[in-house]
C-alpha cells in the first residue's frame, strides 16, 4: 500500500499524509553526491566508490532506479581520495557534464558525454584547481562552473576563464541561474550568497539573515527560491534574492540540510545528512518530517542527503547509504484534500484532543520525541483525548495511522 503526502492548509496544526519512501535498490558502497534524473525512469548518480579504491564513479538507470550500471569509474591518481565526482548536469538528452576532483593532489575532474551518458570523455582542466563542485550550462557549450573559484566556459569546458568575485571567495558549493542573466552562487563554509545580473561575468554579495553555511540553492521561478543551510535553517526569497526570510525547522534543528528540491510553488523538499527528509506544502511557511530514512535497517553509514524529483509525484534519495530510495505519490491525493483534522490545544499541558476524524477509523497513535524515539503507542483508541501529562516540556510529533493513510502533527508540551 502506498500512502500519500499532503498537508491540509486549513488545519490549526500541520497535518501531513505520508508518501512512502521505498528502499528500491542497492547501489554498492557509493557515497552519492548528486542525483540527476531526466525523467522518472532515466537517471544518473555520481560520487565516490568508497570500496576498494575510492574511484570517482557514474552510474546510470533506465528502469526507475531498480537497477544501476556503472558507466564510468576513474581511479584517483594518488591516495587518499576524498571527493570523486561531485556533480552531473545533463544539458540535453545526449549532452552532459560530470565534474569533481580530489583534494590531494590538484586533480580536478571534468568529463563530457555526447551519447546520453553511455560513454564519457575527459576534458583537460585548464585552471589550477583540485575540484569543480557545481555547474550551470545555458546550452551545450556555454556555462558557469564553481569550485575554489568561479569559472566560465564558452566551448564546452575546453577552456575555463577565472571570473572575479568579491574577496576572491574560496571553496564554493552551488550555482543556480533563473534565466540567462540572473544567477546565484552559495558556499565556502559560511553564509555566502553571490548574485550576478549579467550572465555570470560579475558578482556581488548579498547579506543573509544567518551565519550558518549555505549548502544548496533552488529557484522555482525568477523571484522565488530557497536556500538549505546548516543547523536546520531554510531561507526563502520572493524578490529575486534581494531579501531572505529564515525558518528554523524544529525537527531538524542542528542538522546540516544538504539537499533541496522544489516541486511547485507550494511544495518543496529538503534533506539532511542524518537522513531526515522535510517537506513543505505551504510555500515554506512550515516544514514537517516527510520521512526518516535512518529507520531503514539497510541504511549503512547515515541517511540519504541528496534528493531529486523528476516529476511532482516521483522522487529519489541517496547518500552514504548504499541504497537508492524512491517515493511514488498515489493518484489518490485528491481524496484527502478536504480533510479537516484539528489537534488542540497547542501548546498542551495535560491532554490533547483530536477532532475531524472518526475515532473508530484510527488504527494507532504514536507519540514521537525530537530524536525519533517512540514514547507512546496507542492501538485502536477508544477516545479522542490523549494524555500527555507525563511528557517533558518540548516539541513532539503525533502520528495517526488509519487503514488508508498516516497523518503527522507537531505539538508543543508546555
Amino acid at each position: 500500500m502506498k500512502n500519500v503526502t499532503l498537508t491540509c492548509a486549513a488545519l490549526l496544526v500541520g497535518c501531513t499524509l505520508f508518501a512512502q519512501w521505498e528502499n528500491v535498490a542497492p547501489i554498492g558502497l557509493i557515497s552519492v553526491q548528486k542525483i540527476e534524473f531526466m525523467d522518472v525512469n532515466n537517471g544518473f548518480i555520481v560520487g565516490t566508490n568508497t570500496v576498494p579504491n575510492g574511484d570517482a564513479i557514474i552510474q546510470k538507470t533506465t528502469n526507475g532506479g531498480l537497477t544501476w550500471t556503472t558507466v564510468l569509474s576513474v581511479p584517483p591518481s594518488e591516495t587518499p581520495s576524498t571527493l570523486g565526482f561531485n556533480n552531473i548536469e545533463m544539458v540535453s538528452s545526449m549532452v552532459g557534464y560530470a565534474m569533481g576532483g580530489y583534494l590531494d593532489p590538484l586533480d580536478a575532474l571534468l568529463y563530457k558525454t555526447t551519447n546520453g551518458g553511455i560513454n564519457w570523455s575527459p576534458i583537460p582542466v585548464t585552471v589550477n584547481t583540485s575540484r569543480i563542485i557545481s555547474s550551470h550550462f545555458f546550452d551545450e557549450n556555454n556555462g558557469i562552473l564553481v569550485g575554489y573559484e568561479v569559472y566560465k566556459t564558452t566551448d564546452g569546458g575546453q577552456t575555463l576563464e577565472v571570473l572575479d568575485t568579491p574577496q576572491g571567495f574560496y571553496g564554493l558549493m552551488d550555482v543556480e541561474f533563473v534565466n540567462s542573466s540572473t544567477g546565484f552562487i552559495i558556499g565556502n563554509g559560511s553564509a555566502l550568497l553571490l548574485k550576478s545580473t549579467n550572465g555570470g561575468d560579475t558578482w556581488s554579495e548579498i547579506t543573509l539573515p544567518t551565519t550558518f553555511p549555505t549548502n544548496d540553492i533552488e529557484f522555482i521561478n525568477e523571484s522565488v527560491g530557497y536556500i538549505a543551510c546548516s543547523s536546520g535553517i531554510i531561507l526563502k526569497t520572493e524578490d529575486a534574492g534581494e531579501t531572505w526570510t529564515q525558518t528554523t525547522v524544529a525537527t531538524a534543528s542542528g542538522s546540516v540540510l544538504r539537499g533541496l528540491e522544489i516541486v511547485s510553488e507550494d511544495i518543496a523538499y529538503a534533506s539532511s545528512i542524518n537522513g531526515v527528509i522535510l517537506k513543505t506544502v505551504d510555500g515554506g511557511a512550515s516544514w514537517t518530517e516527510d520521512y526518516d530514512l535512518t529507520d531503514d535497517p539497510f541504511v549503512l553509514f547515515g541517511g540519504p542527503y541528496e534528493i531529486d524529483f523528476p516529476s511532482p509525484t516521483v522522487g529519489y534519495a541517496a547518500g552514504n547509504t548504499g541504497r537508492m530510495f524512491k517515493n511514488e505519490i498515489s493518484d489518490g491525493i485528491e481524496t484527502y484534500a478536504e480533510t479537516k483534522i484539528r489537534v488542540y490545544p497547542n501548546p498542551a499541558s495535560s491532554t490533547i484532543k483530536i477532532d475531524g476524524i472518526a475515532i473508530e477509523t484510527i488504527e494507532s497513535i504514536h507519540i514521537i520525541g525530537s530524536t525519533g524515539q517512540i514514547l507512546e503507542a496507542i492501538f485502536s483508541p477508544i477516545t479522542n483525548e490523549i494524555n500527555v501529562n507525563t511528557l517533558s516540556v518540548g516539541v513532539y510529533s503525533m502520528r495517526i495511522t488509519t487503514a488508508n493513510t498516516t497523518l503527522s502533527h507537531s505539538f508543543v508540551k508546555e
